[in-house]
């Protein structure tokens, strides 16, 4: 048995166990940042590990401060568990190890995008030309989609600002609920806009109609 399928064999064997534990393991982990850190250890090591003991390493020093995130009772955030096949295809995007920055350069990734942007399409029922992205997370989605529109915004003013920026052109406002998401502050700072004009939101994070009303006013 080579390194590589060493490594590969025991963090199975940590992930199985981990998984196992799930039905019945406290939620919240059981240790603190500094602790795992210690764990971890502090110096840096004067010679190569093997990389079976840097997976088990890892695997001991961090599954005190792990989540049970997957575990089905997690209610802190609205996140959810991996699928099964999901969690396994993952493994697959890790050992694959492709650059898929082009179509040229990895023609699966291109295919595997191209096939779930179209079933997306179709669930949501949106005309079958539309462009999808996929994206990171909260952030970079927000990114996008305000990007896309300060753009078009600007261009209906005659300012082009993918050829000159920011400067010289009109100023954009951006308006929000005032229980918006943290991602919509960083993209619209990212972004050079800045802070949202706040909007009251009800009891449920909405914007309140007539407060937005009176914002666009």
């Amino acid at each position: 048995m080579d390194a590589r399928e060493a490594a590969l064999r025991r963090a199975h064997e940590h992930a199985v166990r981990w998984l196992a534990s799930l039905s019945d393991r406290r939620v919240p982990a059981r240790a603190a940042v500094e602790e795992i850190v210690r764990a971890l250890g502090t110096e840096l090591p004067d010679a190569p590990s093997a990389p079976a003991d840097v997976v088990d390493l890892l695997a001991t020093a961090c599954e005190p401060g792990l989540t049970a995130f997957p575990s089905g009772r997690f209610y802190g955030f609205v996140v959810g568990g991996t699928e099964p096949a999901a969690l396994a295809a993952d493994w697959l995007v890790s050992a694959w190890d492709q650059n898929s920055v082009m179509r040229a350069a990895s023609p699966a990734y291109a295919a595997a995008e191209e096939v779930a942007g179209a079933w997306l399409l179709d669930l949501l029922g949106l005309p079958d030309d539309s462009a999808v992205g996929f994206t990171t997370g909260a952030t970079m989605a927000n990114f996008t989609c305000l990007a896309a529109a300060r753009d078009e915004l600007l261009r209906r003013t005659g300012h082009n600002v993918a050829r000159d920026g920011l400067a010289g052109g009109p100023p954009v406002r951006a308006v929000a609920g005032e229980d918006r998401h943290m991602a919509v502050d960083l993209a619209l700072r990212y972004l050079g806009l800045g802070a949202p004009a706040l909007v009251k939101a009800d009891g449920q994070g909405r914007m309140e109609p007539e407060a937005l009303r009176e914002a666009l006013g």
